[in-house]
């Protein structure tokens, strides 16, 4: 009698045709994979289950998991006495398609010894590769001198707000007569797919095929597309192109995932619908503090399958910058789920003495560290959390260091780059400049916002890179600051974790003791400042 079907692709395995008796064995599975969190509902702490790491259709007659976890799924059988019933057909590999056109990157640019050892990995068998190269030694350049040796055709997944840049970068690498196409939302996708579908069927030659070579999409578009197919009946899927099936129709020869670690688990979820020869995921930072997470990640990108880990470029000195508060019991940083740096910023603002002082140690951290190396060209990024913080740390800084025609201005959603490349100081959110984004001339970091999550630190501290050798910056060591209330415990714990952190990542941790006490009474605090007044 048949208990299940398990088909086995490249990236993911499908099971199918279960009888009822294998549903123990599903449930297990899933319990496995399904992520839990601790959140306070109505008062009450309660667990809560958030994602699951597998994937199903509506009926549930079908469990997708990933290729990495059918060792325990066979693990799992055999402990429930599972061993006979069970058909297993694995599905071969399609052959590529070239591009119609070699892809080739201008003589100039040349990879450098530790991106030839990466190129070299990649080469290797394997349908997944990860390269974890740090912030500023050239993911994005590697994986495209690998995509010009393969010479297939090529599959680009990014965010969206990191489209603009993929595509400078493509044209950049491959010439502007490379055939790329920019897919501009769902009803593009599909139209793209039926072309693929149909060039397929009818075996086109590649020299008459209208389909592109480098196909460039957004996350967000592909994930409504995987939604979609999910939520139908097995009556609507027989219009719809099985997502599985796309990279066969497309011909595709390689895949690259941009900034692997953002929206994880839709990363994840898209292997579960993957079957092509290669995939390269790219991120540099790859660590959490969640357990449940690194067994995730473990998942995905086995540590045997990864590429070796380059010791760590160390070209910039942190700086924490420790002060403390009048009545620290008196700061409302504790939300329903935790530490909240969107409260304690909130907290702040509403008490004019913490805020006028708050803002003031902004200020003298530029006046101490940037100004002193100041020259047209070199910048500052801040960071914050909210909006409206950004806003009113930027016009602050405009008004105390008017004198400089500064071009400061805050940078948060919806404001274009030209912003962050035109600016000597701009104030953002880890969202908005958080990561991947290149800022030229970027040669110091303060990150007023305190936070546990190793990637986003890791990635606020990437934003500076090494420009020893640049003309114009020689003898700048950048700099990386982040602020620390001594006496909050959670500022505390986090400062104790990023030193942990950084300590093999940098030259030096050296921690600046300040005499700010925020929220310390006004007569006080302006006699020590000199009753500067810079009106806010």
């Amino acid at each position: 009698m048949l208990i299940a079907r398990i088909d086995k692709f490249s990236h993911f395995f499908m099971v199918t045709k279960i009888h009822p008796s294998f549903f123990p064995v599903i449930k297990r599975c899933l319990d496995e994979l399904i992520q839990i969190q601790y959140v306070k509902i109505r008062g009450r702490v309660q667990k809560q289950a958030t994602k699951v790491f597998a994937a199903s259709n509506k009926q549930r007659t079908e469990f997708r998991f990933h290729i990495n976890y059918f060792d325990r799924f066979s693990a799992i059988m055999k402990d429930l006495n599972h061993g006979g019933g069970i058909e297993i057909y694995e599905h071969e590999l399609y052959e590529p398609k070239d591009t119609r056109y070699p892809l080739v990157t201008p003589s100039y640019m040349k990879t450098r010894d530790y991106q030839d050892d990466v190129l070299a990995y990649c080469r290797e068998p394997g349908t997944t590769k990860l390269i974890s190269l740090a912030m500023g030694l050239g993911k994005t350049y590697t994986s495209l001198k690998f995509a010009e040796e393969k010479n297939q055709r090529l599959f680009i997944v990014v965010l969206a707000r990191y489209i603009e840049k993929w595509q400078s970068d493509v044209i950049e690498n491959f010439g502007k007569d490379v055939k790329l196409h920019l897919v501009k939302g769902g009803a593009d996708f599909y139209r793209l797919l039926d072309l693929a579908k149909q060039e397929y069927e009818m075996k086109t030659p590649l020299k008459k095929s209208k389909f592109p070579d480098v196909v460039l999409v957004s996350s967000n578009t592909f994930q409504r597309f995987l939604t979609s197919w999910e939520q139908t009946t097995h009556e609507e899927r027989e219009e719809m192109i099985c997502p599985h099936e796309i990279f066969e129709y497309m011909g595709t020869g390689l895949k690259i995932l941009d900034e692997a670690h953002q929206h994880f688990h839709l990363n994840f979820k898209m292997d579960l619908y993957q079957h092509m020869p290669k995939a390269v995921y790219l991120t540099a930072t790859l660590e959490s503090n969640d357990s449940f997470m690194q067994r995730m990640y473990q998942l995905m990108w086995p540590l045997n399958t990864r590429d070796k880990v380059l010791a760590f470029h160390k070209y910039d000195i942190v700086h924490p910058i420790l002060y403390r508060h009048n009545q620290p019991e008196r700061i409302r940083c504790v939300g329903g789920q935790g530490y909240s740096h969107v409260l304690y910023e909130q907290s702040i603002k509403r008490h004019k003495p913490s805020r006028r002082q708050y803002l003031d140690m902004i200020g003298d951290v530029v006046e101490d560290y940037f100004l002193p190396v100041y020259a047209k060209g070199r910048k500052m990024l801040i960071f914050c959390s909210l909006v409206e913080t950004c806003e009113l740390v930027s016009e602050y800084l405009l008004k105390r260091f008017k004198d400089q025609k500064w071009q400061i201005s805050r940078f948060v959603a919806g404001d274009p780059k030209e912003v962050i490349d035109t600016n000597d100081i701009t104030v953002s959110t880890l969202g908005k400049a958080g990561t991947a984004l290149d800022i030229p001339g970027l040669i110091q970091v303060l990150m007023t916002v305190a936070l546990s999550e190793p990637k986003a630190n890791l990635q606020a501290k990437g934003r500076n890179r090494d420009l020893s050798s640049k003309p114009g910056f020689e003898g700048i060591t950048p700099k990386f600051f982040y602020f620390v209330g001594t006496d909050l415990p959670k500022h505390w714990q986090y400062h104790k974790e990023k030193e942990t952190l950084f300590k093999d990542r940098t030259l030096a941790i050296q921690s600046i003791n300040t005499p700010y006490v925020i929220g310390e009474p006004m007569d006080r605090y302006l006699s020590y400042q000199g009753n500067k007044d810079n009106g806010f």
